[in-house]
């Protein structure tokens, strides 16, 4: 069956009727958007609950839709001419291998969107560290002239946005996680910007190994049509020699080695000069001091948000695995009063009584944190800081 990004918006403007699987905030999306391109569209989810919360953002009247809230539709797959699914649903799903029987052109709502979106655009993965980035990217390179959008997983802020605005795009940024990857085959970035790769217990068991969990995130790259670069740290390239064969793609694709990076401000420092090599209009007079201060400035305004009269609050994920992302925003930050907790009851009640406490109040849950984690992230905050930290023993309930 042919395919490709190119394929499918050729193939987009000349069919009729389409089929959505998945009805998301991003499947609801994409389906006004077909019906506005004068599509019949088909939607379904397995999900009954979602019918409600479908109709309540769909934006035309519901005679114009075919849909199906008890499951996926065989069906709906034979009547139509594009399959477009959520990259939630499993690869080996049954209706999608009847579609794939069926001789189907078959997208994820990621493949869909980058194909009809107008502009280049970079794929931003990796381990960890992708949010900050682009928050950072969305300070530094930021033109009121440019049309520039930044795709936050944490945000809620997708390609599918950048597809509904039909806007014609200087710059598209996407930060695309393992599962949004996994699976790919028709997306053409020209940059592939890759922060690290850590052998993490939360990725490589959801794969079967870190090798597997490799290969889930870059096995598409052997798909891109145009010629791409990939940015990316010494390491980092070495270990993509485990998953990728470069020398089939020695002719379109340019490895950007970055040697002896030691801080995200060194590594976001080179790829704003990078990227000046190809847009004009981006300032390549940006340092480590202009990096830190924009971080500073984009997590402020975001902590801010969140209620609590004496200080910010910060959720830990009890599942993490290392504190490296958290120690790094509290050094950026400038607090009187953190409440860490394990506990997201606590995210909505009042401290009690701060003024008991000096900069820093460190609430913690022995039951879902591991004492190490604690420990070490005690330590991480007195160092930081310089100050008295209290440790509150929180028992919820």
């Amino acid at each position: 069956m042919k395919t490709g990004a190119k394929y499918i918006k050729s193939k987009f403007l000349s069919i009729k009727k389409i089929y959505i699987m998945g009805a998301s905030d991003s499947g609801v999306k994409i389906a006004n958007y077909c019906l506005l391109k004068n599509k019949i569209v088909s939607i379904s989810d397995v999900n009954q609950e979602q019918e409600k919360d479908f109709f309540s953002k769909f934006k035309s009247d519901r005679n114009l839709i075919n849909y199906n809230f008890g499951g996926h539709s065989k069906d709906f797959v034979k009547e139509s001419s594009i399959i477009i699914h959520s990259t939630s649903i499993p690869l080996d799903d049954k209706t999608l291998n009847f579609a794939r029987e069926e001789g189907k052109i078959i997208c994820s709502t990621i493949e869909f969107s980058a194909a009809l979106i107008s502009g280049k655009f970079i794929v931003v993965t990796g381990t960890n560290g992708k949010s900050t980035l682009l928050q950072s990217l969305e300070y530094l390179i930021k033109k009121p002239e440019k049309n520039i959008f930044f795709s936050k997983r944490n945000s809620g802020r997708t390609i599918v946005d950048a597809l509904c605005k039909q806007k014609r795009y200087d710059l598209v940024i996407l930060e695309l996680s393992v599962v949004e990857l996994n699976g790919l085959t028709n997306i053409n970035p020209f940059m592939l910007v890759i922060t690290n790769l850590i052998k993490d217990e939360g990725h490589t068991n959801q794969f079967g190994g870190y090798i597997a969990y490799l290969s889930a995130k870059f096995k598409w790259i052997k798909s891109i049509e145009c010629n791409f670069e990939i940015f990316a740290t010494d390491e980092v390239h070495s270990q993509l020699n485990f998953v990728i064969d470069f020398k089939m793609l020695s002719e379109r694709c340019n490895r950007i080695f970055l040697k002896n990076i030691e801080s995200q401000e060194a590594f976001i420092c080179k790829l704003v000069d990078n990227l000046s090599n190809h847009y004009s209009w981006i300032s390549k007079v940006i340092n480590e001091a202009d990096v830190l201060e924009s971080l500073k400035i984009v997590l402020n305004k975001q902590l801010i948000k969140i209620p609590l009269s004496k200080g910010i609050k910060l959720y830990l994920d009890t599942n993490a695995k290392n504190i490296d992302a958290t120690l790094w925003t509290l050094k950026l930050l400038d607090l009187q009063h953190i409440l860490i907790t394990s506990n997201k009851k606590v995210m909505d009640e009042p401290v009690i009584n701060p003024s008991m406490c000096k900069d820093i109040i460190i609430i913690r849950n022995k039951s879902n944190l591991r004492n190490e984690w604690i420990n070490a992230l005690t330590e991480a905050v007195k160092s930081s800081y310089k100050h008295e930290v209290k440790n509150i023993l929180f028992s919820p309930g």
